[in-house]
């Protein structure tokens, strides 16, 4: 019962205060420090009551709301991916399944993947102030409802999905955090819609971070979706939806939600700032890091939101990017199986053999000498200044 129950936080300390009273009141040490009571009929009876009050506060422990939780960006691997963000909505999703949540992501439908049937449902979006029609593909898959978005506009961008001006980019992502909002009720999932009970929204970076605004202005000051939250994860801070300050009128809000949207930034000037405004109306901003939390706060790291994201600072929290055993295990890894490399566990000997096998086959790919005792050093990431390139440049002598 307990672990599929919500109960707000007030109600699970009042639950914790009455558990705790009642094991101070029938507690075994208490009785035994009591001689005259201690073999008594009453402390026999209490004991019962203890066992079931233990039980309870141990269950308590374990509470946890059951969520409905919807995932949305522009990149779910291996369906679609450019960078780790393909990576998060992939593999979080089943983590979270595996926790008691059920789970949906939406995405765009680039292609149409084989794993695609027929469309399950559709609806009409304004998007931006344009009539848009779209249709919903569902696949079920480790516990997870992948659901893909299908329109034109993301059709023609399959080959450079974030391809375009900040505004053409803006709308795909309006109608996308439009189509992932709508969907708790047009795609029946297992025959069972979302709906709106304990529902999350977790929207990724500033080409969706529109879905915390139009939560608020479209549907919670109307009266829907009163009890939803949004979750906003900030991947990298430097890319932020920036465009001139006209250009928030194209995004279709009412004038009194147009204000998160300004920014002054000393560095690029006033303008629209996207990302701002999600940060802003998000019921909760998480960064791919505890140390990348601390430093989009900062001046030198938070490329111009630094002063928004020090405004909340109770509202930001960094949480490490996990890792998908099932597909970076070198125990089952495809890619490690020819060529010279082989698999290995992770126990001292698999380390010790196995890694070393992977080493030479590297060595003799990349025409190096075959030596294990020198440490061959690698980098993985994007050529930008971000990821420290400058520092191993510099190093590079050592």
């Amino acid at each position: 019962f307990f672990s599929h129950t919500f109960l707000p936080s007030r109600g699970r300390k009042m639950l914790r205060t009455s558990l705790h009273a009642t094991l101070a009141r029938h507690s075994p040490r208490d009785s035994l420090s009591r001689k005259s009571t201690s073999h008594s009929p009453r402390s026999h009876r209490a004991r019962p009551q203890v066992r079931q009050a233990r039980q309870v506060a141990a269950t308590c422990t374990y509470i946890q709301e059951r969520l409905n939780v919807v995932l949305t960006g522009f990149e779910c691997a291996p369906f679609a991916k450019k960078g780790g963000l393909g990576d998060v909505m992939q593999s979080l999703p089943k983590a979270l399944v595996r926790r008691g949540h059920r789970v949906m992501t939406v995405s765009p439908m680039y292609y149409h993947y084989d794993e695609l049937g027929e469309p399950c449902g559709g609806v009409h979006l304004d998007v931006c102030g344009t009539g848009v029609d779209i249709q919903y593909f569902h696949h079920h898959r480790d516990g997870v409802d992948l659901v893909f978005v299908n329109h034109p506009c993301f059709i023609e961008n399959a080959e450079n999905i974030y391809g375009g001006s900040v505004m053409d980019v803006a709308w795909r992502g309006a109608l996308l955090s439009q189509a992932a909002i709508e969907a708790v009720w047009h795609v029946p999932c297992g025959g069972f819609p979302y709906g709106t009970e304990s529902l999350v929204y977790v929207a990724n970076d500033w080409h969706t971070a529109l879905l915390p605004v139009y939560l608020q202005a479209f549907y919670k000051e109307h009266f829907h979706l009163g009890f939803a939250r949004s979750v906003l994860v900030v991947h990298n801070i430097s890319h932020q939806g920036r465009s001139h300050w006209d250009d928030v009128w194209r995004l279709g809000l009412p004038d009194h939600h147009t204000g998160a949207f300004y920014l002054d930034d000393p560095m690029e000037g006033q303008g629209m700032n996207i990302l701002k405004a999600g940060i802003e109306y998000a019921t909760k901003v998480i960064a791919v890091s505890p140390g990348y939390a601390w430093e989009i706060s900062t001046d030198e790291g938070g490329w111009g939101l630094a002063p928004t994201i020090r405004n909340d600072p109770m509202k930001i929290s960094g949480i490490v990017n996990g890792i998908d055993f099932d597909t970076w295990s070198p125990e089952h890894d495809t890619h490690l199986q020819s060529d010279g490399y082989q698999t290995y566990g992770t126990n001292l000997e698999g380390l010790w053999t196995g890694k070393q096998a992977c080493k030479a086959a590297l060595q003799r790919q990349l025409g190096l000498p075959e030596r294990h005792e020198v440490p061959v050093l690698g980098f993985i990431g994007r050529l930008d200044e971000q990821k420290g390139l400058d520092l191993i440049l510099d190093s590079e002598e050592y």
